[in-house]
């Protein structure tokens, strides 16, 4: 208690004095070197954290010694302290760990937040030690424990335009497929009957059309059909948990801002050959599970491209 409150200490003479007592506080706990006090403790924390033969650390101890971490990683001192003694290799250590319980998901998050922090200063250190591939590996392993709950997926359909619309030359269809949305979940069809196809509108036009939930669809521009979305509803109280929550929105926020970053361009070649679109597809897919913040991250936007 005596040393987590001592880290407590530092970290809010760190947050409130700022750069006065900085240096002071790197010298002092040998931030900057490899075998400086802080560098040993943290990777022995994390050590004890990942090997099921060693007795962890207490949790507060711990939590307070990644907190310190992070507030340290804030300022460029403190980050460039943090590269100079090699921390990206141990916090990559805690991203790719596999442990589900709630308290080590939130030391991942810290690890996240604050390797975040210091990649810009590292760029060599995380691509050497495969940081892109442990991110998204996690990604996947965290959407797959809320797959468990909530296994809808969208499954969208080619749209085709009506015959009308189509250029000389080309065959005329006769039948037009009305875009819908399958769910792809467990085993079993769904019980949910589809809705009968609309008729399509007038080009130019734009007809309501009754949707399956009781409100109303509009048909698309230029005759097209209306899109319908059969979501069942979540039962209640399913809801992804704040700490896996606050775990993927580190880490799509990190993927995000990696993705545009040019340094990057190399190791994100085939990114989207491998599991990242299928976990965005159901973060996507399942908003009010993950909640809007998640289902914003995940969605590609116009200037905010994933692939």
């Amino acid at each position: 208690d005596i040393k987590a409150a001592s880290l407590r200490t530092l970290t809010s003479i760190v947050h409130l004095e700022r750069t006065p007592k900085l240096s002071s506080i790197i010298d002092c706990t040998g931030t900057a070197s490899y075998h400086g006090f802080l560098p040993v403790l943290v990777r022995n924390c994390i050590q004890a954290m990942i090997d099921p033969s060693m007795e962890p650390y207490p949790h507060q101890f711990a939590t307070a010694l990644f907190s310190f971490l992070y507030h340290l990683a804030s300022y460029d001192a403190g980050g460039e302290a943090l590269v100079s003694c090699g921390m990206m290799e141990a916090l990559l250590k805690v991203i790719k760990f596999l442990g589900d319980e709630q308290d080590q998901i939130t030391f991942v998050t810290r690890a996240v937040r604050v390797v975040d922090l210091i990649t810009n200063l590292d760029m060599a250190a995380f691509q050497s030690h495969s940081g892109l591939s442990i991110f998204i590996y996690r990604l996947e392993h965290e959407v797959d424990l809320c797959r468990r709950e909530c296994p809808f997926v969208i499954k969208p359909k080619v749209q085709r335009p009506p015959a009308a619309t189509l250029p000389e030359g080309e065959d005329m269809e006769t039948d037009m497929e009305v875009t819908d949305v399958a769910m792809e979940s467990s085993p079993g069809p769904s019980a949910e009957p589809r809705p009968d196809p609309a008729p399509p509108a007038l080009p130019g036009t734009s007809a309501a059309t009754p949707s399956p939930r009781g409100g109303t669809s509009q048909s698309g521009v230029g005759g097209l059909s209306p899109l319908y979305v059969c979501v069942p509803p979540l039962p209640p109280g399913v809801q992804c948990i704040p700490q896996r929550a606050a775990l993927l929105k580190s880490m799509l926020n990190f993927l995000k801002k990696a993705i545009q970053d040019p340094a990057f361009s190399d190791g994100i070649r085939h990114v989207m050959d491998g599991s990242l679109p299928t976990s965005l597809k159901h973060i996507i897919s399942n908003a009010e599970y993950y909640g809007p913040s998640l289902f914003l991250l995940g969605e590609p936007r116009p200037g905010h491209t994933w692939a």
